[in-house]
C-alpha cells in the first residue's frame, strides 16, 4: 500500500509537470513559428518577478565656492596674568572676560578670507578701547608682535620666498587711532583663507599703568578692541 502511494505521488507529480510542459510548449508554438523568422521574435518578460523591479536612491552632495568674497572670520580674545601696576605682562591665554559680550574666540585665531579675484589687496586695523573697572583708564598699552600668516594647509600665504607675517602693532587704550595688524599688497599672497594666532606667551604683552592700582586695588580691568577690515582701491592700468 504504501508503494502504491509513492508510485502514485511520483506519477501524480510527473504528470503535473509534463502537463505544464507541454502547456508552455504549446503557447511558445502558437507564438513563434521559427527563431530564424526576423519578424515574429518572442520575448517573455515576467511582471511579477519581483527581481526585475528597479529601485532608486539618492545622496548629497554640496561644496562652498568662494567668488569674490573678503571677509574678517575671527578674531581673538586676550588674557594677561595678574601684574603690579607699572609694569608689563605676557599673554596667559585666550579667554574672554564673561562679563562683556564680544566676538573674540578662546583659540587666538585671527583669519581673514580673500576670494576676490586679482585682488588688490587690504588692511586690517586694530583699535583699543580704555580700559575700565567702574573708572576709565587710557594709560595701558597692548602690543601684538608679528605672527606668520598661514593658508588652510599651514603654509605661509607668500607668492614669494620672503614669508609674510602680521605687522608689530601697539595698541594705546583709549586712542581714537587704528593701528595696522595686517597690510597685504596686490600679488604678494595667495587667496583664499588667512589666518594667524595669538597664543604664546610673546606673542602679545600688556603694559599696566602705575595709576591702575589707584582706581580700585587689586581689580579686574577690561577692555575691548575693534578690529576693521578696509580693501585697498583697486587699480586700473
Amino acid at each position: 500500500m504504501k508503494l502504491h502511494n509513492c508510485v502514485y505521488a511520483t506519477v501524480a507529480a510527473l504528470s503535473t509537470f509534463l502537463m505544464f510542459t507541454s502547456v508552455a510548449k504549446a503557447e511558445t508554438t502558437d507564438n513563434v513559428t521559427s527563431l530564424n523568422d526576423s519578424d515574429n521574435i518572442a520575448i517573455n518578460y515576467n511582471s511579477d518577478d519581483n527581481n526585475s523591479e528597479t529601485t532608486t536612491k539618492t545622496s548629497t552632495v554640496s561644496v562652498n565656492v568662494l567668488s569674490g568674497d573678503l571677509s574678517l572670520d575671527a578674531v581673538p580674545s586676550f588674557s594677561f596674568e595678574k601684574i603690579e601696576a607699572g609694569s608689563s605682562v605676557n599673554l596667559k591665554d585666550n579667554s574672554s572676560d564673561g562679563d562683556v559680550v564680544v566676538d573674540g574666540n578662546s583659540s587666538g585665531i585671527l583669519q581673514v578670507t580673500d576670494s576676490r579675484k586679482n585682488s588688490p589687496g587690504f588692511i586690517l586695523s586694530a583699535r583699543l578701547n580704555s580700559f575700565s573697572n567702574n573708572n576709565s583708564n587710557d594709560n595701558f598699552t597692548m602690543t601684538l608682535n608679528s605672527q606668520e600668516l598661514y593658508d588652510d594647509s599651514g603654509d605661509n600665504i607668500s607668492t614669494s620666498s620672503d614669508d609674510l607675517t602680521t605687522e608689530k602693532a601697539k595698541l594705546d587704550a583709549g586712542s581714537n587711532q587704528n593701528t595696522e595688524v595686517m597690510n597685504l599688497n596686490s600679488g604678494s599672497y595667495r587667496s583664499g583663507t588667512i589666518t594667524t594666532s595669538f597664543t604664546s606667551p610673546d606673542s602679545a604683552s600688556l603694559y599696566t599703568p602705575s595709576n591702575a592700582s589707584d582706581l580700585n586695588s587689586s581689580s579686574r580691568h577690561s577692555s575691548t578692541i575693534v578690529w576693521t577690515l578696509t580693501p585697498k582701491p583697486s587699480t586700473t592700468e
